[in-house]
């Protein structure tokens, strides 16, 4: 009688197949379901999908370390990722700001870069609609549910995708403009006032501080540097970082050194030493102004960092409208969607 191999027919088999399992789990893909409706109609509540782990790299297992990286998202791309306020958290959004974009949102209308985000009625995308429900509504269901809300086909880099707008005036604050940092993502949920998204996470940012010291170009009387005159870095336009004064000062002979605080939140404003070159306005031919030390401070939980992304969401593996009442976590299967099943993601 020929033995049993330990690795084909013995215990070793069933070792192979977890660490497998662990590998593919770990570096190729992912499958999650989806619990809200925040990116209808491109998602549904209880969509399972796969993710591409290799869309951006390998990364050290179970770790927020890369070990090598490769590609980078795109404007458009759906993804998923831990949340930057509670890594426990996964959630799935919509990118469309990339490091160093211009990022605004007010009334519905999504700005990047200072172009709006065209949008249109929907074509190719016209089918999504059809899942929604008013049921996919807390709240609203007895009140006009999806009636309340319009479907639009947006696209930005040439990626279209749907999204849902409510109907109406609207009186939310607007968001932005922002510049997103560097290794930072700004993300959005597809059904626009229904998503906790990077326009809602950390309002209370913080903005950088240090001092700067301006200094005479030229002799003459005393000149008054009144508090709130703006500085900023050398880069052109939108690129540069601005900031305030925040006391006033009379410079006459001697170089003065006075508080400054950056005028938009996030790491963008922590700037190296000598980085602040420009005084605007009035002042510019008469002051000079420079940063010895660096500007530090500046924080912003807005936007995903790069080392927390899982993957990309590629396409629906399966979806349902209900689960077993007695095994939530399982699809009912006289409510599949069966049409949905390996749906590609938009």
């Amino acid at each position: 009688m020929r033995g049993r191999s330990f690795w084909t027919d013995g215990p070793g088999s069933f070792l192979l197949a977890v660490v497998l399992a662990l590998t593919v789990r770990w570096a190729i893909f992912e499958a999650y379901v989806i619990p809200s409706p925040s990116m209808l109609p491109t998602l549904l509540v209880n969509d399972h999908i796969f993710v591409d782990k290799l869309s951006f790299g390998l990364r050290v297992p179970f770790t927020e370390k890369w070990l090598v990286r490769w590609g980078e998202p795109k404007r458009g791309d759906v993804v998923v990722f831990k949340h930057p306020q509670d890594l426990k958290l996964f959630f799935v959004k919509r990118v469309v700001g990339l490091p160093g974009d211009r990022i605004f949102y007010e009334n519905g209308n999504l700005y990047v870069n200072d172009q709006l985000v065209t949008r249109k009625v929907p074509d190719a995308l016209s089918g999504d609609w059809q899942w929604v429900n008013d049921s996919d509504f807390p709240g609203e269901a007895g009140q006009g549910g999806r009636q309340n809300y319009t479907h639009w086909e947006e696209s930005i880099d040439n990626h279209e995708y749907s999204v849902l707008v409510r109907n109406g005036s609207r009186s939310e604050p607007g968001f932005g403009p922002y510049t997103v940092p560097p290794e930072q993502f700004f993300v959005i949920g597809d059904n626009r006032d229904n998503s906790e998204d990077s326009r809602g996470w950390a309002p209370g940012a913080e903005r950088a501080t240090g001092k700067v010291i301006f200094q005479r170009s030229k002799e003459g009387p005393p000149i008054v540097i009144p508090a709130g005159t703006q500085v900023r870095t050398d880069q052109p336009g939108t690129w540069a970082q601005r900031y305030r004064t925040l006391s006033d000062i009379t410079l006459e002979a001697n170089p003065v050194e006075v508080e400054v605080r950056a005028v938009e939140p996030g790491s963008l404003g922590n700037v190296a030493g000598e980085a602040i070159v420009v005084v605007e306005g009035s002042l510019q031919e008469a002051v000079t102004v420079r940063n010895p030390q660096a500007l530090t401070g500046g924080d912003d939980k807005r936007f995903v960092p790069r080392n927390l992304l899982v993957g990309r969401a590629s396409r629906v593996w399966l979806s349902c409208e209900k689960k077993l009442p007695v095994a939530e976590f399982l699809c009912h299967p006289f409510h599949i969607r069966w049409s949905r099943i390996f749906h590609a993601i938009n």
